[in-house]
């Protein structure tokens, strides 16, 4: 049979089982295996088993079907792989609807080239249409095919947030993906069109490359969409940074005055004191209750002393105790910018999960700062309740809205990375452990880049 022969329906439909496995690949290429997912391999497996099985299921049972029944049964079929998306992946229905279309255009895309590498084989170098030529096709294509998408989309996502898909980014991928489809697809159902044909081999061609550029369409829009992302994530972080500096610094500048109002007040209570009479009593209570607002912490380090003394008066209101052991001055490399949001944050986190805590003597943090060989250690602990999720090393939120928190997390990662160190998060025995490793430098070494300072 030649390529250029009209085309002959028998031969030139591909059939609905391989799409529905390449579907199947897709899915756990480009979601399964690389996001977050939902419940351990057993079950996730359990799962994909059962997301193959309906599949090919439904293709078998509606094989044959009339043409006003085929688009019905297309989108019966990509509803499934969307809920085998969300069932199986830690993910929004917006994320998993954008990734449905990747995962049903690539394919569509394996699919199409796999069948068309096979008809040529049979049609140009006779070899025979047998059973094994197209399982040898389809491994060897299919293996191709995801080997490439699989390498690319790793290097792209990295390990960089996921996405935060918007509607009209959902909108604009479907609209790629649909485009791509019908155009593949349109030579089935109406021959007679400018960008239809009734050659097998035209077809063939047609929508093997139609595929083609709706993958690499879907593929350039995910690249900037994640560039957008980043920015985005990176504009929050420093928004973050200043609004911890400019937290310190007037709590700084409030401590100041009370420190010096507090000052002033004892020397004045020392004075009436001296008149002697029932005012003592009463002036030894106001002696006890201002001095809570002298500064309570003395590490060396002026920054630290002042997230200290700012997150003591909100662990207090909490019934938390806070202890901190520290060489203040080993911190002086630091910048106070970046000072201040390393402690704010990790201060912010311990004291938001220890005040979840019921049990009273568990309501506790801990902190400590100390030089080891070359290396500035600071620890955070804190009592926590129930398990907590990790993502990448990321603790997950737990405000339910993983899009838009985190970023606590997320900034101190920046800040220690910049400075060449190191963090890491663990919970052991309901105490969530933060660790942050920083090289010692000298101050001039240490490398801070451009920012506002308002």
């Amino acid at each position: 049979m030649s390529p250029d022969a009209p085309m002959d329906m028998t031969l030139v439909e591909t059939p609905g089982s391989y799409y529905m496995f390449a579907y199947w690949l897709a899915a756990l290429v480009l979601c399964v295996a690389r996001m977050p997912r939902r419940f351990d391999w057993w079950r996730t497996a359990a799962l994909s088993l059962a997301a193959i099985g309906v599949l090919e299921g439904w293709m078998r049972l509606t094989d044959g079907i009339p043409m006003v029944l085929y688009v019905p049964s297309v989108a019966l079929c990509m509803a499934v792989v969307f809920g085998f998306i969300l069932a199986t992946c830690r993910l929004s229905a917006m994320q998993a609807g954008y990734y449905t279309v990747q995962v049903v255009m690539l394919g569509e895309f394996a699919a199409s080239l796999e069948y068309q590498i096979y008809y040529y084989l049979i049609t140009r170098w006779s070899v025979p249409s047998v059973r094994v030529t197209n399982v040898v096709c389809l491994v060897v294509i299919h293996a191709a095919v995801f080997s490439a998408a699989w390498l690319l989309t790793r290097r792209s996502r990295g390990s960089g947030p996921e996405l935060r898909v918007r509607w009209n980014d959902l909108l604009t991928v479907a609209c790629i993906g649909l485009f791509a489809y019908s155009l593949s697809n349109i030579s089935y159902v109406l021959s007679d069109t400018p960008f239809s044909t009734t050659l097998s081999g035209e077809l063939f061609i047609i929508r093997t490359i139609t595929d083609f550029a709706g993958v690499a369409m879907l593929f350039v829009f995910d690249l900037q969409m994640r560039e957008r992302n980043l920015e985005m994530e990176q504009t929050a972080l420093r928004s973050m940074l200043q609004m911890q500096y400019n937290s310190y610094r007037i709590s700084k500048e409030s401590m100041e005055l009370v420190n010096r109002k507090y000052h002033d007040l004892k020397h004045q209570i020392a004075l009436l004191r001296t008149e002697g009479g029932d005012a003592n009593a009463h002036l030894d209570r106001l002696e006890r209750e201002i001095g809570a607002y002298e500064a309570a912490y003395r590490t060396g380090n002026d920054v630290l002393d002042t997230m200290l003394t700012m997150k003591a008066e909100r662990c207090r209101a909490l019934g938390i105790q806070l202890q901190c052991v520290a060489q203040g001055e080993s911190l002086a490399f630091i910048d106070p910018m970046d000072l201040s949001s390393l402690f704010g944050n990790a201060l912010d986190n311990a004291i938001e999960a220890a005040g979840r805590v019921r049990d009273a003597d568990r309501r506790q943090i801990r902190c400590s700062v100390a030089e080891r060989r070359g290396f500035v250690q600071i620890c955070v602990e804190n009592g926590c309740e129930g398990p907590v999720a990790f993502d990448k090393g990321v603790p997950r939120s737990t405000k339910g809205d993983d899009a838009n928190h985190g970023f606590g997390f997320k900034s101190m990662r920046e800040i220690v990375e910049r400075y060449g160190g190191s963090i890491t998060a663990r919970v052991d025995d309901g105490r969530f452990i933060l660790r942050m490793l920083i090289p010692v430098r000298s101050a001039s070494e240490a490398r801070r880049p451009d920012r506002v300072v308002e």
